[in-house]
């Protein structure tokens, strides 16, 4: 079985959509001509994989991602069988 695009059989859908909190390490550099404080990213995290969720859409569809990264409800794949090689 696999799950593919409903309106395009050809690409497939290769994961769920999901969200999980992390926190970034920054050093502050400034302010910009609006206020916001610039920083700098310092190339670490720290994920929270406890917090992962599916991502629901409003209708309460879960979310799908596909072979081009586009993000899908539910309705929108189909699960098919694979062909017999």
């Amino acid at each position: 079985m696999k799950l593919v695009r409903k309106d395009n059989h050809a690409i497939e859908v290769e994961a769920t959509y999901e969200c999980v909190y992390a926190k970034a390490w920054c050093t502050p550099t400034g302010r910009n001509a609006a206020g916001e404080i610039l920083i700098d990213y310092d190339g670490g995290s720290e994920v929270f994989w406890d917090t992962q969720e599916t991502v629901k859409a409003p209708s309460g569809a879960r979310q799908f991602v596909d072979a081009n990264g586009a993000i899908l409800d539910e309705c929108d794949v189909e699960l098919i069988e694979e062909d017999a090689k």
